[in-house]
């Protein structure tokens, strides 16, 4: 049996707000009773971090650390032969630390938008993200650089609080850009900003700028019009491999050489980059009414707001998408249901009826079609995390 250990794991309000790692923390400590968790919370705005911690340890007096480190000097705030890991993107060169694989993720960005035939690329980052940005933006240049392509950077200083600075900044940056652009922005909020000032600059998202976002969050990412595309990364897995790796330190074992790297699940793509079809206005404009409608629309609504009979729109559907407009309606419905189902916060019928679908059965079936898997099936895989074996 294993040698009961206290653990105490440093978190923000950041990893509660968005429970970020923490059910992958609670998960691995389920399946090992010999750890205990002790839970120590920073405020990322106030300065007195590492008097906090220490604190902390002394009253704690842990057998190691688990943390989120999102503050300058943070080594120094802990005793040197107490074993730490950390799963934050900020760079501990000394920790061993487990983190997204930030490299590939600006790989895949950027040959998603290679994919929409754009002549140019940039990447928006704000510098006090560090590391993270860092990486993103090595891997979205390299590939862009393996295909023959620079890439434009936005690299502000402004911290996130700067909110008019920073649009202001944002509005111009986009005014020298060329066009057609696809820009990939480090993290969810970014991206927002920069849809923002696309529409205040009158710029077509995705025809003039196609748009990615970091990690993904369904509530936010589809409230808008266009929906923007996102990453999907389990951060649940971020936290179960970061307390398998404290575990197996506190057993002994030796510390990886480098950090430890969590793929990213997919890419969802959404309307502010998929430009299949925008070039065609009758294709760009049913597209937007569609997507941005915030009630699921009827084939027959559509066909009321417009001046072309369906058998045009249907001819340019399948000669710019290779699908009916039908087809485009169901994708988009069952589109919404996938983002309600992850949020795990309705009922399923409910779901059904909020995506166009007078009951569960039609729901089921077109659900089924479309995405080849059951509903039942898709919820229970997305509320619940697989985990590795122990």
């Amino acid at each position: 049996m294993a040698e009961n250990k206290r653990i105490l794991v440093v978190i923000s309000g950041r990893e509660i707000s968005m429970s970020q790692p923490l059910p992958g923390i609670v998960a691995y400590q389920a399946r090992h009773p010999h750890l205990h968790l002790d839970f120590c919370l920073l405020d990322e705005a106030s300065g007195n971090h590492g008097q906090l911690l220490k604190r902390n340890i002394v009253h704690f007096r842990p057998d190691g650390v688990l943390a989120a480190f999102f503050w300058p000097g943070a080594v120094r705030d802990i005793p040197r032969d107490l074993p730490v890991v950390n799963f934050s993107d900020i760079e501990h060169p000394h920790i061993p630390t487990v983190i997204f694989d930030q490299v590939r993720i600006g790989k895949m960005a950027a040959e998603h938008l290679r994919e929409q035939d754009l002549p140019h690329y940039a990447f928006a980052a704000l510098r006090r993200r560090g590391w993270g940005a860092r990486l993103r933006w090595q891997g979205f240049h390299s590939r862009l650089l393996q295909a023959g392509h620079e890439a434009h950077l936005f690299d502000s200083s402004f911290p996130d609080t700067a909110h008019l600075l920073l649009d202001e900044d944002l509005r111009n940056w986009l005014q020298t850009l060329p066009k057609p652009i696809g820009i990939h922005a480090h993290y969810l909020v970014l991206a927002m900003r920069l849809l923002w000032a696309c529409q205040d600059l009158k710029f077509r998202v995705p025809e003039d700028v196609a748009l990615i976002a970091g990690a993904d969050m369904p509530l936010l990412t589809t409230m808008w019009a266009p929906a923007i595309s996102a990453f999907r990364l389990d951060s649940r897995e971020i936290g179960y491999e970061a307390l398998r790796m404290l575990d197996r330190l506190l057993a002994g074992e030796a510390a990886p050489a480098g950090p430890v790297l969590i793929l990213p699940q997919q890419l969802i793509v959404r309307q502010s980059s998929d430009r299949r079809g925008m070039r065609d206005p009758l294709v760009a404009q049913m597209r937007r009414l569609i997507a941005g409608s915030r009630q699921p629309i009827t084939t027959k609504e559509l066909l009321g707001r417009v001046r072309h009979s369906r058998r045009t729109l249907e001819r340019h559907f399948q000669r710019h998408l290779g699908r009916s407009l039908h087809d485009e309606i169901v994708a988009v419905r069952i589109a919404r249901a996938q983002q309600l189902l992850q949020d795990k916060i309705l009922p399923v019928k409910e779901i059904a009826r909020q995506s166009g679908y007078a009951t569960y059965h039609s729901f089921a079936a077109a659900f089924l079609r479309v995405t080849g898997v059951r509903v039942s099936d898709y919820r229970r895989g997305t509320s619940t995390h697989v985990l590795p074996n122990p």
